[in-house]
């Protein structure tokens, strides 16, 4: 049938990717590399992270993504090539944990793949997030054009929920007062990790990535939050 050589076309695209995504590493833990993003629209300036020390959670060595407005992620990965996000950490407030950690990426990536999670912080606020690979391609940023796949995430909360609480996450987190449903979009390329984040109205675009020397942390601080 005419319709058959391209189906067949199509499945063997699908399985290509999946393949090669399959020793990739979309997010890499690497220290010493300093990443900079643009903030759309203009007036939100421009941020930098970067991974530097690790902490203990609940016995698993966690990496920790630092930016410059003090926010701080907690992030570890599994043989299989997965990352997980531990906790987040809003300038000088007690970190929140989740239990369990979120699977922000479930690798292999492939066109069309869907996990869901849930998941309950340290403050006891619930929360269900959907994932999905909605497209694999050229993305183009400042920082240069990269093959990168984009993953859909759709965070829900549920009825009765803390209202007032997931009003101020939502606004910290993606600029939005919606306390229903968050929906956000991030392209995350080969080797790099996450070029380009686009949530509401806003956007973060990768400008630049380069390597500095690492200095040497204790993160006395944060270690003390969790004892």
């Amino acid at each position: 049938m005419r319709g058959e050589p391209l189906a067949i076309c199509a499945l063997s695209l699908s399985l290509a990717m999946a393949s090669a995504a399959g020793g990739a590493d979309h997010f890499p833990f690497t220290e010493g590399i300093i990443y900079e993003y643009e903030r759309i629209p203009q007036h939100f300036g421009r941020f930098t992270a970067t991974f530097s020390g690790t902490v203990d959670i609940e016995g698993t060595t966690t990496q920790v993504l630092r930016f410059d407005d003090g926010q701080q992620q907690f992030w570890s990965e599994t043989p299989e090539g997965d990352k997980l996000l531990h906790g987040i950490a809003f300038r000088d407030e007690m970190p929140l944990l989740f239990s369990p950690p979120i699977l922000w990426i479930d690798e292999p990536l492939h066109l069309g793949k869907i996990w869901e999670v849930d998941s309950v912080d340290s403050d006891s606020l619930a929360f269900h997030i959907r994932y999905e690979v909605t497209a694999f391609g050229d993305v183009t940023v400042p920082a240069g054009t990269f093959q990168a796949f984009t993953i859909r995430e759709t965070v829900e909360f549920p009825e009765g929920g803390r209202v007032d609480k997931v009003r101020r996450l939502a606004q910290e987190i993606w600029g939005s007062s919606n306390t229903t449903q968050q929906v956000s979009e991030r392209s995350y390329a080969d080797g790099i990790g996450p070029i380009l984040i686009v949530f509401g109205s806003r956007s973060d675009r990768l400008l630049s990535f380069r390597t500095v020397a690492v200095q040497a942390s204790t993160w006395s601080r944060i270690r003390m939050l969790y004892r």
